[in-house]
């Protein structure tokens, strides 16, 4: 179940555009966006730990600055919540379209990051079991704590 780069950036658009409602504002882009990470996390947490999982997000985050005008750096000592509740603020603030191209982005750089460090395979499974489920409960997982 190998997935080439390609087919993992597809994944990202889909992923992203699914279940918006319509929604195109900057706030429906950080909704979609917010459920896309915190269903990677659900899923991903277990194999690389929480740890392993802020890292990994800081060092996509650090990566994507350049390109990513309203995002800062992370903090891998962030709980995961407060990560993800600074993505969802700084999101909010930008227009939809670089909310948007930002969300692509930084997902992106963190799949191609997490497909150097676990494998291919791995990685196509990790996100095919988070986002194929198109639930938006995640087992009562609460990553806003």
């Amino acid at each position: 179940m190998r997935m080439t780069h390609e087919e993992r950036q597809q994944m990202i658009v889909e992923v992203l555009a699914s279940g918006s409602g319509g929604a195109t504002d900057s706030e429906g882009v950080a909704a979609r966006t917010l459920w896309s990470w915190e269903r990677v996390a659900f899923h991903l947490t277990p194999l690389i730990g929480e740890a392993g999982f802020q890292s990994l997000y800081a060092r996509a985050v650090h990566l994507a600055l350049p390109q990513c005008s309203g995002l800062t750096a992370a903090s891998p000592a962030q709980a995961l919540g407060s990560l993800f509740d600074k993505l969802k603020r700084e999101l909010e603030q930008m227009d939809a379209s670089d909310a948007a191209r930002t969300s692509k982005l930084l997902l992106a750089t963190f799949t191609e990051l997490l497909s150097t460090l676990i494998g291919e395979s791995l990685t196509s499974r990790v996100l095919h079991s988070a986002w194929n489920d198109k639930s938006n409960t995640i087992s009562g997982k609460d990553f806003r704590k």
